[in-house]
């Protein structure tokens, strides 16, 4: 799995500076920052360009910060079914010995009733 992570990472990589892509730049953050094409060379506008992408990279780079952790945890903490097999043999001993003690204490409560 992380080596097909790895490079389907570098493609994407690889996909976004690639030449071809540049062209796509200028209108990403007019729609980022609603500002038009023709206005992106002008004076101040490169402070609401910055202002607006600012909250998009720190939502992506959190997304991307939250996917690594995901598999991070995937890849080291993993319910096996050995796992599962023991939580059901653990509640099946515990109901076995939860009814042992109900037997128990109903023969124990029968005797005492006989006696009196």
């Amino acid at each position: 799995m992380g080596g097909r992570l790895g490079i389907s990472f570098a493609a994407g990589f690889v996909s976004v500076v690639l030449p071809c892509v540049l062209p796509l730049v200028p209108g990403y953050l007019s729609a980022i920052s609603a500002v038009e094409v023709d206005r992106l060379g002008e004076r101040g506008v490169g402070r609401r360009i910055v202002t607006a992408s600012v909250p998009f990279i720190v939502g992506f780079s959190h997304f991307l910060l939250e996917f690594l952790v995901f598999l991070i945890a995937t890849r080291y903490v993993r319910v096996t079914p050995t796992d599962a097999k023991r939580g059901r043999i653990r509640r099946a001993e515990r109901r076995a010995r939860n009814a042992k003690l109900a037997a128990v204490e109903k023969a124990s409560s029968a005797s005492t009733s006989v006696k009196t």
